[in-house]
Protein backbone atom coordinates (compact mmCIF):
# COMPACT_ATOMS: atom_id res chain seq x y z
CA UNK A 1 0.00 0.00 0.00
CA UNK A 2 3.17 2.74 -0.01
CA UNK A 3 3.04 3.28 -3.17
CA UNK A 4 -0.69 3.97 -4.01
CA UNK A 5 -0.92 5.84 -0.67
CA UNK A 6 1.74 8.14 -1.44
CA UNK A 7 0.65 8.66 -5.30
CA UNK A 8 -2.82 9.48 -3.79
CA UNK A 9 -0.81 11.93 -1.39
CA UNK A 10 0.81 13.75 -4.42
CA UNK A 11 -2.30 14.26 -5.85
CA UNK A 12 -4.73 15.47 -3.09
CA UNK A 13 -1.23 17.83 -2.28
CA UNK A 14 -1.44 19.29 -5.99
CA UNK A 15 -5.16 19.78 -5.82
CA UNK A 16 -4.64 21.80 -2.42
CA UNK A 17 -1.58 24.02 -4.77
CA UNK A 18 -4.31 24.03 -7.80
CA UNK A 19 -6.76 25.55 -5.32
CA UNK A 20 -4.35 28.21 -3.65
CA UNK A 21 -3.17 29.07 -7.21
CA UNK A 22 -6.70 30.32 -8.15
CA UNK A 23 -6.02 33.60 -5.92
CA UNK A 24 -6.17 36.40 -7.99
CA UNK A 25 -7.56 34.60 -11.34
CA UNK A 26 -10.87 34.70 -9.60
CA UNK A 27 -13.55 36.59 -7.73
CA UNK A 28 -12.73 35.99 -4.18
CA UNK A 29 -15.92 34.77 -3.06
CA UNK A 30 -14.94 31.70 -5.61
CA UNK A 31 -11.04 31.70 -4.12
CA UNK A 32 -12.27 31.17 -0.75
CA UNK A 33 -14.81 28.84 -0.64
CA UNK A 34 -12.88 26.65 -2.80
CA UNK A 35 -9.25 27.07 -0.44
CA UNK A 36 -11.66 26.27 2.36
CA UNK A 37 -13.12 23.30 0.75
CA UNK A 38 -9.80 22.05 -0.29
CA UNK A 39 -8.53 22.44 3.17
CA UNK A 40 -11.16 20.11 4.16
CA UNK A 41 -10.76 17.35 2.04
CA UNK A 42 -6.79 17.52 3.26
CA UNK A 43 -8.44 17.13 6.81
CA UNK A 44 -10.95 14.32 5.94
CA UNK A 45 -8.20 12.12 4.08
CA UNK A 46 -5.50 13.39 7.18
CA UNK A 47 -8.26 12.09 9.48
CA UNK A 48 -9.01 9.08 7.30
CA UNK A 49 -5.70 8.28 6.75
CA UNK A 50 -4.65 8.38 10.54
CA UNK A 51 -7.82 6.46 12.07
CA UNK A 52 -6.69 3.50 9.30
CA UNK A 53 -3.10 3.76 10.18
CA UNK A 54 -2.04 4.76 13.04
CA UNK A 55 -4.94 4.46 15.83
CA UNK A 56 -8.31 4.31 15.38
CA UNK A 57 -10.52 7.38 16.75
CA UNK A 58 -13.90 7.57 18.50
CA UNK A 59 -16.73 8.78 16.04
CA UNK A 60 -14.05 8.51 12.96
CA UNK A 61 -16.77 7.94 10.62
CA UNK A 62 -19.14 10.73 11.60
CA UNK A 63 -15.94 13.23 11.55
CA UNK A 64 -14.70 11.64 8.00
CA UNK A 65 -17.66 11.59 6.01
CA UNK A 66 -18.91 15.16 7.51
CA UNK A 67 -15.70 16.90 6.98
CA UNK A 68 -15.43 15.20 3.45
CA UNK A 69 -19.37 16.11 2.42
CA UNK A 70 -18.86 19.70 3.57
CA UNK A 71 -15.52 19.58 1.48
CA UNK A 72 -17.74 18.53 -1.55
CA UNK A 73 -20.13 21.04 -1.42
CA UNK A 74 -17.58 23.79 -0.54
CA UNK A 75 -15.53 23.12 -3.93
CA UNK A 76 -18.63 22.37 -6.02
CA UNK A 77 -20.27 25.95 -4.62
CA UNK A 78 -17.19 27.60 -5.00
CA UNK A 79 -16.79 26.17 -9.02
CA UNK A 80 -20.27 27.45 -9.64
CA UNK A 81 -20.04 31.00 -8.11
CA UNK A 82 -16.78 31.44 -10.01
CA UNK A 83 -16.25 34.27 -12.14
CA UNK A 84 -13.02 35.12 -13.58
CA UNK A 85 -11.25 38.33 -11.95
CA UNK A 86 -10.33 41.49 -14.12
Amino acid sequence: MQYPVLIYAVIISIMAIMAVSRFGRVNLFSFEIIFYGAMLFLFSDSMLAYNKFVETLPNAGLIIMASYMIAQYLIVLGSIKRRIAV
